[in-house]
């Protein structure tokens, strides 16, 4: 969710290793109520990977997740 709906919040999966983001990872919200969200399918790369979460604001008004899950089919 973003604070009180103002503006524009993104996820991303971003492969820290590598210094990349994760293709097709990103989801975005405008709405100020908790939603469950799925991505399009993605591909991690191979190998030993560290991976982290990226949050951006288009507003600066804080973005929030909550009880955060990452399915990963194969």
């Amino acid at each position: 969710r973003i604070f009180q709906g103002n503006g524009k919040g993104e996820v991303r999966l971003f492969n820290k290793t590598d210094g990349t983001a994760v293709l097709n990872s990103v989801l975005s919200t405008t709405s100020q109520d908790f939603a469950t969200k799925t991505s399009s399918g993605f591909t991690l790369a191979g190998g030993s990977k560290t991976y982290t979460v990226q949050v951006k604001s288009s507003t600066g008004y804080a973005v929030d997740l909550q009880l955060t899950r990452i399915r990963v089919d194969y």
